[in-house]
């Protein structure tokens, strides 16, 4: 395993359930480079997203329980979403070792990475695959959950933003169980709109022309 996709991994998760915060859609992180969004009906919450100058974690949950607001929009599916953003190196780091990255969360030191307690007995992989240099993971973790009445199973997709390595989660209730097609619809929602606002950058660090910013 590459060190920085290593480095990158063992970010994992942490946070709580989101409350009482003002709405907010969208946050710039990793010194403004790299901009976080979700699905409508998914705001950030303040309280626990912890951004530094190269690094974040940005959690994601109901806008109208995070604003206080119940008559703003909700969305479609219950759950919390969970952005991690770590330094890449190099441009195609993820994308030109899915095949290895793959490889690495079915071992041990890759389970222990996707584990909450970090134990990789903790971990089992339901299934896996890559597409458009993405790599989707379907996880089952019987470690303490990210917060009370959560399931223990989750979707996450690493990909690359402007030269950082980004992890997407997708963490439903047990209170009202996400299916599978659902949850992977918003992971794929959540990913591809954080592409579409993080445009591909040339070499001067600057958008293409047309990108958006």
């Amino acid at each position: 395993m590459r060190p920085v996709l290593a480095g990158a991994i063992l970010l994992g998760l942490a946070g709580c359930l989101p409350g009482n915060a003002v709405e907010t859609t969208t946050l710039n992180v990793a010194d403004r480079n790299v901009v976080v969004t979700g699905p409508p009906g998914f705001c950030i919450d303040p309280s626990a997203t912890r951004a530094g100058r190269e690094s974040a974690f940005v959690l994601l949950g109901n806008c109208a329980a995070i604003a206080g607001v119940p008559g703003i929009r909700q969305p479609e599916l219950r759950a919390l979403l969970a952005a991690t953003i770590a330094p890449g190196g190099a441009p195609g780091v993820v994308s030109e070792a899915l095949p290895e990255l793959s490889a690495f969360f079915r071992s041990p030191a890759g389970r222990a990475a996707l584990s909450r307690s970090r134990r990789a007995e903790t971990v089992s992989i339901v299934e896996s695959f890559s597409r458009d240099g993405v790599l989707y993971i379907h996880a089952r973790d019987r470690s303490e959950a990210l917060a009370p009445g959560m399931t223990d199973d989750y979707w996450r997709a690493y990909f690359e933003l402007d030269g950082r390595i980004v992890s997407a989660s997708v963490l439903g209730f047990r209170a009202a169980p996400p299916g599978k097609e659902h949850s992977l619809a918003t992971l794929r929602a959540f990913e591809s709109r954080m592409r579409a606002r993080n445009p591909v950058r040339d070499g001067a660090g600057q958008a293409p022309s047309g990108g958006s910013t």
